[in-house]
């Protein structure tokens, strides 16, 4: 081969196998001496874990998170994960001290909950995965809905009728009501 710069691009995926390498190399042949042109693309059989499903549910005060995780072929042992939570574009927190553990364990699948009650109401939160081998799933967002504040507004009704007759004024308000107050 003539002297110069040869670039080589990889397939992402070849036989079954992902790249685990750059996508692009590059080699540089000299003039004088003999030289290896070589490019070591490396593929790795597809070993890490897949989220099969992940729902978030809200209230005001809590966020759930739950997910299923399908066990590769050849892992003996569930696979764990801690909770990140962000608000809007903010710093990702870490909110797990150890990992989820696992809720229910089946033949090929994992399932799991996380509930973050260290939320506020009417908030955008992001969330987002970490396994124990440093991979990140997500993010998934979840609002929490605004508070409901309630006030109370006394009813006064007027009675009509032998009954009002026997009660009299002194009775004070017939009813009462409660209604939802924007926050």
């Amino acid at each position: 081969m003539l002297p110069g710069v040869y670039t080589a691009t990889a397939p992402a995926t070849h036989s079954g196998y992902l790249l685990s390498s750059s996508l692009v190399l590059t080699c540089q042949l000299t003039i004088g001496q003999p030289q290896y042109l070589g490019f070591d693309f490396g593929y790795a059989a597809p070993t890490g874990v897949l989220l099969a499903q992940v729902v978030l549910e809200s209230a005001p005060h809590a966020v759930r998170l739950g997910w299923t995780a399908m066990l590769p072929a050849g892992i003996p042992t569930a696979p764990s994960f801690d909770v990140w939570r962000a608000i809007k574009s903010g710093e990702w927190i870490k909110l797990t001290a150890e990992p989820v553990p696992p809720l229910k364990i089946a033949v090929a699948s994992v399932e799991y909950a996380y509930r973050d009650e260290s939320v506020l109401p009417g908030v955008r939160y992001s969330y987002r995965l970490a396994g124990a081998d440093g991979a990140f799933y997500g993010p998934w967002e979840a609002t929490t809905p605004p508070a409901v504040r309630r006030s109370y507004l006394p009813w006064l009704a007027t009675e009509v009728g032998p009954q009002a007759a026997r009660r009299g004024p002194a009775a004070g308000p017939v009813g009462r009501v409660y209604l939802p107050l924007a926050p």
